[in-house]
């Protein structure tokens, strides 16, 4: 009711009202409740005051003076307290021109999803462009709202964004936010391990906590570590952060074990490594849409390891 539950809570919401219409017929009745206890209501219960009070003059035969004691004041206290509370929502649920309080329409949230070793394209309600890497999520809403545009990710993908500068655009990650008017840039945001933001056009604001953010230009990139550390801004390798959108796989200067993470990713696979030790050196390469056998085939020249495929489990020996 305050507002303030994350996209993905928002998405939970929007199924389990979606899932039963009684559900949703208490989510209205609760929000009506909440709405109408924030309102000032004095004038209304001052009214039912007046009434109640006047009612029980007014039917009040003429009796001597009595003593009341303590006890018997309270009854009479809590009775009256009781039959105020009823009769000021009863007046004020039902009062004369029949009106309730506004209901606010809650926005329903989609979720759009990549499964491993697939990428998908979506467009959003304002126009703008999302190409989803493997294995990635994004909650966004049916409809933006009138003053901003707001999304969660996990995993990577890039956005080309409608320009809107009355509604800016808003990527929520784990560990980041990103802020941008228009402009088209890329997002790692996995849960484990480093993640990036390279842009291509426009400008792109990151902020990492509520007091530090980094402004990025066109060509521009920095990584966001494990520990919430940000990198130096460095110049965008097109073909290393861009590539995957035209299924280019590209490999800069990365250990063997991080290459056979990104291709456990990109193809949708297990690999397990029964080989003691692998060479330490770094690999740079990359590929115009290979067959797994294919990039397989290449790294393993370059480390010297055999390797099997068998029921989406890749092992090297």
């Amino acid at each position: 009711m305050q507002g303030n539950i994350s996209l993905e809570e928002q998405y939970q919401l929007t199924q389990w009202m979606e899932h039963d219409k009684e559900n949703e017929k208490t989510f209205k009745q609760v929000q009506a409740y909440w709405m109408d206890y924030s309102q000032d209501h004095s004038q209304a219960k001052k009214e039912v005051e007046e009434k109640v009070f006047g009612q029980i003059e007014k039917n009040q035969p003429k009796k001597k003076q009595v003593q009341i004691s303590g006890k018997q004041l309270l009854k009479i206290a809590a009775m009256l307290a009781i039959v105020l509370t009823s009769s000021f929502w009863a007046y004020h649920f039902t009062n004369a021109e029949g009106e309730s309080p506004a209901i606010i329409e809650p926005i329903a949230y989609i979720e759009k999803s990549s499964l491993a070793g697939q990428k998908i394209t979506t467009v959003l309600s304002d126009g703008t462009k999302v190409y989803l890497n493997s294995n990635s999520k994004l909650i966004v809403p049916e409809r933006f709202e009138s003053d901003k545009r707001r999304v969660q990710l996990i995993g990577e993908a890039f956005f080309d964004v409608t320009r809107d500068e009355s509604r800016p655009f808003q990527i929520t990650t784990e560990d980041f936010i990103i802020n941008v008017l228009g402009t088209s840039f890329n997002v790692s945001a996995y849960q484990e391990g480093s993640n990036h933001v390279p842009v291509k056009e426009g400008i792109v604001s990151v902020k990492t906590d509520p007091f530090k953010s980094v402004e990025l230009n066109a060509n521009q990139m920095i990584r966001i570590y494990a520990d919430g550390n940000v990198s130096e801004l460095t110049k965008v390798n097109e073909e290393y952060v861009f590539g995957w959108i035209n299924q280019v796989l590209a490999f800069h200067d990365l250990p063997i074990r991080q290459v056979l993470d990104k291709v456990a990713l990109w193809y949708g696979v297990e690999v397990t490594i029964e080989k003691r030790a692998l060479p330490k050196k770094l690999f740079t390469a990359s590929f115009k849409n290979p067959t797994l056998n294919e990039l397989l085939l290449n790294v393993s020249k370059v480390y010297g390891f055999n390797y099997e495929i068998k029921d989406g489990i890749v092992t090297i020996r």
